[in-house]
């Protein structure tokens, strides 16, 4: 594999001429699979981050109580402050 030193597209080994751009492809960097490999697996790893990163978000979302829940959760438990107040003896 090479890279086209004009539009930086990788064409194969044997190809006198770059088919994305028609430039003569002769004189192209000669690429390594390993680099390929690694462009691969980065283009792998990007999405698998952005998944987990989605899914922990929608977790933690679901397991956290809403602003709703918290107000009606101060309420009860400053209704009991007041009932356990009242009813203690002096």
């Amino acid at each position: 594999m090479r890279v086209c030193d004009f539009c930086g597209q990788i064409i194969d080994s044997n190809q006198k001429y770059c088919p994305h751009c028609g430039t003569r492809a002769d004189s192209g960097r000669i690429i390594s699979h390993t680099k390929q490999s690694q462009r691969k697996l980065v283009w792998l790893i990007i999405p698998i981050i952005l998944l987990t990163l989605l899914l922990s978000t929608l977790i933690y979302r679901s397991y956290s109580p809403s602003q709703q829940q918290k107000s009606a959760l101060i309420k009860v438990e400053s209704k009991n402050n007041i009932q356990n107040r009242g009813a203690s003896p002096h």
